[in-house]
């Protein structure tokens, strides 16, 4: 919704205050209130902070009155819900967002954070709906058109999911979301050379940096039986994923984007998790799936209690090697024999037998 400068306001209903007739007769406490609506609307629009953001559209809410006109109310309504959006207090945001629809029907981006919303809170029925009327209203938006996709992928209609992230790719071809999202699917479908071809694409516009793709990538090569490779890549995405986190952690106004990334990151830890199973390593399966689990997967939890109730594997026990017995006496050596002196005669003398 495009941002209503203090000015304008001021001069449209200066221009009401001062035309012909009763309309000139403004009360003097609607138009304190109308002062106080104005001000407070003005610093709203103009803080960075979150909370002063919100605090602000409150009071203007308070003040609004009828003669301040129901698109105002609604503008209000919808930046107070986006920020509680973005701070991730849903119940709040919801609220403020079906006011603001409620006002002004025509608000197409509100469709579109209801329908994240709703994604977020796992309600794929309710976020379908919101994002097929976003489309509507947006048929040239590709990110809207990948979160329909979204929506009709965890509804498990994954044929139709296919054909919205194809849209998207159609409707900008640079974005590397809609392939990694194609080849989400398509993996699912067991549809391995196609989704690995429409990784290699989104692999080219990422820069190789991307979490979510490099999460995709080790998925598909655990789907084919390529472990140690799956291992390694399911690494780079979670050390990602990781750094992604960090810097949404520092960032205000965030909390949101953190959650997804968090999610991404439990799934990344979980897939990590099972293909240590498939590689009978049970010690690094079990790590990983605590780790999914103190990110808010469910299965992992499940798994990883099952896991540390499962015995260690048995060590194989070899034949004890025997002990070298004493060692054999050493053989009698054989006295030499002597010989017998020769007989000695004096020189010249020749004996002579009998």
């Amino acid at each position: 919704m495009p941002r209503i400068t203090l000015a304008a306001l001021t001069l449209s209903l200066l221009a009401v205050r001062s035309a012909p007739g009763p309309q000139a007769q403004v009360p003097l406490a609607q138009a304190q209130a109308t002062d106080e609506f104005l001000t407070n609307l003005h610093k709203a629009d103009n803080r960075s902070e979150p909370d002063e953001r919100i605090e602000y559209y409150s009071r203007a809410i308070r003040a609004w009155r009828t003669g301040n006109g129901a698109s105002l109310l609604a503008h209000c309504h919808f930046n107070r819900g986006e920020t509680h959006l973005n701070l991730a207090r849903l119940d709040l945001a919801e609220t403020d967002l079906a006011k603001a629809l409620s006002l002004d029907p025509g608000n197409a981006r509100a469709y579109l954070l209801r329908g994240r919303l709703h994604l977020r809170t796992a309600r794929a029925k309710a976020a379908e709906k919101d994002l097929r009327e976003y489309a509507s209203m947006k048929p040239s938006d590709a990110d809207g058109r990948i979160l329909l996709g979204e929506s009709r992928e965890r509804a498990g209609r994954l044929s139709d999911a296919l054909k919205d992230f194809q849209q998207a790719s159609r409707l900008d071809a640079w974005n590397w979301r809609a392939f990694v999202s194609m080849a989400r699917v398509l993996t699912t479908q067991r549809k391995y050379g196609p989704a690995g071809q429409m990784l290699d694409k989104a692999e080219t516009l990422a820069g190789g940096r991307e979490a979510a793709v490099a999460t995709q990538r080790g998925l598909l090569l655990k789907e084919t039986l390529k472990f140690e490779e799956a291992v390694e890549k399911l690494g780079l995405g979670i050390n990602l994923h990781e750094e992604k986190a960090a810097e949404l952690q520092r960032s205000v106004g965030k909390a949101l984007d953190l959650q997804e990334c968090r999610e991404s990151l439990s799934l990344a830890y979980h897939g990590r998790g099972a293909t240590h199973e498939k590689l009978l390593n049970p010690g690094a399966a079990l790590s990983d799936y605590h780790e999914a689990c103190r990110l808010g997967h469910a299965p992992s939890c499940i798994l990883a209690e099952r896991q540390a109730l499962r015995p260690p594997p048995a060590e194989v026990h070899k034949p004890p090697h025997p002990k070298p017995g004493p060692a054999p006496a050493p053989k009698p050596t054989p006295p030499k024999k002597k010989r017998a002196p020769k007989p000695k005669s004096d020189p010249g003398e020749r004996i002579y037998g009998s």
